[in-house]
């Protein structure tokens, strides 16, 4: 009788402690969103956004994850750099500065860096004479955003442009074999009729297919933002788009970059929830 009341004092201790140990992660889970996001300060105009989150089913960042872990909370001084690359997006600097800024201010180790190039498709990209640049810099992560150049283009194809993705992403692995990447797809544009450009939704899904096929993360921008049905509705609607219905006005660059981050966060905390409790 008393070892049958002992086993019970101790599977009702043992439920206490996994009560507890649960509790405190998911509050420690919380203090974290509420530490690390940064609200991106959506419209209220805005309709149709899905999740803001990365895609990565093969989980192909938990590496990069577990070093932002040892960063934050086991005081690993090792450098951890993020090179964002892309068009002209990236080379205003003001979408690519909100990722950067807010990934050295939370993650000590963090060193982030990016190169742009007006008019730049993941073809001529390598010719940009920045590739070098990149190769210094010993990246642990490359963030690629293209893709509103090759949308634009008359010929544009699917199958095209996915084997143009794979030949910036082969050179730049053959100079950094254990780099790891994350594909954005652009938000989608108008042409210069007024129209929105047909081809955003392919463009988007091309750039998302490669990542999925070739086990790498991709952030759609473009559906979080509503995809065909309301990604560039919404953006016009709250005058984000210059006069060119390409660039947009440094608000809009600002919520976009401050969504990929908070998307890279997401993925972190998720990693933390999978792997640290």
């Amino acid at each position: 009788m008393k070892r049958i009341i002992y086993k019970i004092i101790n599977i009702f201790v043992l439920m206490q402690t996994m009560f507890i140990f649960s509790t405190r992660s998911q509050i420690v889970t919380k203090e974290l969103e509420a530490e690390l996001l940064v609200n991106p300060n959506y419209p209220t105009i805005f309709e149709g956004m899905s999740s803001n989150v990365i895609i990565d089913d093969n989980c192909s960042l938990d590496a990069f994850y577990e070093k932002l872990y040892q960063s934050k909370f086991r005081g690993s001084q090792d450098p951890i750099s993020v090179v964002h690359i892309g068009d002209s997006h990236v080379a205003g600097r003001f979408f690519p500065k909100q990722v950067g800024d807010n990934l050295e201010k939370n993650f000590p180790s963090v060193k982030f860096s990016d190169f742009g190039k007006n008019g730049a498709t993941f073809t001529s990209f390598m010719n940009s004479g920045l590739l070098p640049k990149v190769y210094q810099q010993n990246p642990d992560l490359v963030i690629l955003s293209f893709g509103t150049n090759e949308g634009y283009s008359s010929t544009y194809t699917g199958e095209r442009h996915y084997g143009q993705i794979d030949q910036l992403i082969s050179t730049i692995k053959e100079q950094l074999p254990n780099v790891l990447f994350l594909l954005t797809t652009p938000t989608g544009c108008y042409l210069k009729n007024g129209k929105i450009n047909p081809k955003n939704g392919e463009v988007a899904r091309t750039i998302v297919k490669y990542a999925n096929e070739n086990n790498m993360a991709a952030y759609d921008l473009y559906d979080v933002l509503g995809g065909e049905d309301y990604a560039c509705q919404n953006l016009k609607a709250a005058k984000y788009f210059r006069v060119d219905g390409v660039h947009f006005t440094w608000d809009a660059y600002k919520m976009q970059g401050i969504m990929l981050y908070n998307a890279i966060i997401n993925g972190f905390l998720d990693y933390i929830e999978n792997t640290k409790q």
